[in-house]
């Protein structure tokens, strides 16, 4: 018998890649309102997912020609580079995403998210895995159960909720 199981909650019970899709293009598109779409730009999102957050925002900052918008953002972030303001710009806007409750219920891969409850019936133990120590809170309000975090300052966060 199964005693415990863990799951990821980037990509396997969130749709994380489509909510950084649609990060990246809202970001363009407040460093561009007028002439950037986000549709266009979860679009070419598509062209580089999976690749490093460095390789996404410089592809997608060279293809939409974001260099001068972004570069007016760098002091604002301290950082050296367009691409690095892009993805200051992009991260507040992903954060934001994540901290409401609903864009997280409405991004379930629900077949998962059924699983993840029948795991929960038949195991001793079931916990979450993720990089994002906040998304563990803000999940466990939803699915109230322990969760261990592989975040680098939470190697070995381990929690009991009351059931």
């Amino acid at each position: 018998m199964i005693q415990a199981m863990i799951f990821d909650l980037d990509g396997t019970l969130v749709q994380t890649e489509k909510l950084k899709a649609l990060s990246y293009a809202r970001a363009a598109v407040e460093l561009c309102p007028h002439t950037l779409t986000q549709d266009e730009v979860v679009e070419a999102f598509k062209d580089v997912v999976g690749l490093s957050r460095r390789e996404v925002a410089t592809a997608l900052v060279e293809r939409f020609d974001l260099q001068e918008k972004a570069a007016v953002r760098m002091a604002e972030f301290g950082v050296a580079a367009p691409w690095q303001a892009y993805v200051q710009v992009r991260l507040k806007i992903y954060r934001d995403m994540l901290a409401d409750p609903q864009v997280l219920l409405d991004n379930q891969w629900s077949h998962n998210i059924t699983l993840l409850h029948e795991a929960r019936r038949q195991c001793r133990f079931v916990g979450l895995a993720t990089i994002d120590k906040k998304s563990i809170h803000r999940f466990r309000r939803l699915h109230r159960f322990f969760f261990f975090s592989s975040a680098p300052s939470a190697v070995n966060y381990l929690q009991r909720s009351s059931i």
